[in-house]
């Protein structure tokens, strides 16, 4: 009941920001969130995106519309999360981004890398993927304890995640 209030109270503060029936608004609301997302993306984020939009654009200026684009809008930052992970962007505030976050990105490379991987090849690919996208801003670094420490060129340092191995082998049991 509470999820329905709280979505009822999201639809609540869309229309009150948005002139009443103005469809126009509403479609340039739904484009803008599609022109987020690749053409052809098959992350399954991407494909709840362009659903929902679509979905939005069929139902309108109605509450089911307004559903829709919300779930549309919610999907889209779960795509730019993602997208950002895989671009680097995980890795310049990895406390804001959360564990599930790394996670995601943790078990996309072990389905990459193959099960049986250490975590020094996945900490490995981790780094590649930082140095890649941001060569002169992020360095990733382990420390014996298997801790990721996450360190600017500024010098400012987190260790948000310890005892790497044993995420590891959790994730492991999800492929």
């Amino acid at each position: 009941m509470a999820e329905k209030d709280g979505l009822q109270e999201s639809i609540r503060i869309l229309t009150k920001e948005w002139p009443s029936e103005d469809t126009d608004f509403f479609n340039v609301k739904i484009t803008a969130i599609e022109s987020y997302i690749p053409p052809g993306s098959q992350h399954k984020d991407a494909i709840k995106t362009m659903e929902s939009a679509k979905l939005a654009r069929k139902y309108g200026y109605s509450d089911k519309g307004l559903m829709y684009i919300l779930e549309a809008e919610s999907a889209r930052k779960d795509f730019l999360l993602y997208d950002a992970a895989v671009k680097g962007g995980l890795f310049t505030r990895p406390l804001q981004r959360g564990i599930d976050r790394l996670s995601k990105i943790l078990l996309e490379i072990l389905k990459q890398l193959g099960k049986e991987v250490s975590s020094k090849d996945v900490l490995k690919e981790l780094r590649r993927i930082a140095e890649d996208r941001l060569p002169n801003a992020v360095i990733l670094e382990v420390d014996d304890d298997n801790s990721v420490c996450w360190k600017s060129k500024k010098g400012i340092t987190d260790t948000p995640f310890r005892h790497l191995e044993n995420r590891l082998s959790k994730l492991r049991k999800k492929i």
